[in-house]
């Protein structure tokens, strides 16, 4: 639904009236809010995430001046609006259509990004590894983890960004009692099976 949502909205946005009058333009501007609109109702969580809401900041924004001609004022200098448009509404469309990544080494970069100020021993708590083995896989060396519980932190880290939560509060979220895991702490879940519970965790970080 979200995929079509945003083709009827880039197909909308190439079709911008070249030089319009001021009414000619209110009209497609209104036609693009309202294909903005049907692209947050469909998205991924909605209208709270970032590039969803950088994406309505482009839409509602006036970057035009008005010239006078034989025929009344017009609208000029929209190519800016318009490649903006476009670029807002591919970066939905790109954040929405990556998947989780499979690469260990991409997650464990994920994660340790996710919380440079953490120290080992508590990184090492939500990896599942003793604070020496975090100490090496910040130096860029390889150490012993395991890689199910890594990929699903990785994307459970990426769920919350997605989402707009700061980074504080995703850490809270993996200690935290959670409703959706019936009061149950993620934490708890990827200990005792996180490929098992990947799913039902990530449907979590999406409330």
């Amino acid at each position: 639904m979200a995929a079509v949502a945003i083709s009827d909205a880039l197909a909308l946005v190439s079709r911008m009236p070249s030089d319009p009058s001021l009414e000619e333009f209110a009209r497609w501007q209104a036609d693009v809010q309202d294909a903005v609109h049907e692209v947050s109702r469909t998205a991924p969580y909605g209208r709270t995430t970032r590039p969803v809401i950088e994406l309505f900041h482009v839409a509602v924004g006036v970057p035009f001046r008005m010239e006078a001609g034989p025929a009344g004022e017009r609208v000029v200098d929209l190519g800016g609006y318009r490649e903006a448009l476009r670029d807002s509404l591919l970066h939905v469309n790109e954040r929405m259509s990556a998947g989780p990544t499979t690469d260990l080494s991409e997650a464990l970069r994920i994660v340790l990004d996710a919380f440079p100020h953490r120290d080992a021993r508590e990184l090492g708590e939500l990896l599942g590894v003793r604070p020496p083995a975090v100490r090496r896989l910040r130096q860029g060396l390889r150490s012993r983890v395991t890689e199910e519980r890594v990929l699903a932190i990785a994307e459970l880290v990426e769920e919350l960004t997605f989402a707009d939560r700061p980074r504080y509060t995703q850490w809270h979220w993996f200690w935290s009692q959670n409703a959706d895991l019936d009061g149950r702490r993620p934490i708890d879940l990827l200990e005792e099976n996180p490929a098992g519970a990947r799913q039902q965790l990530v449907s979590a970080a999406r409330h």
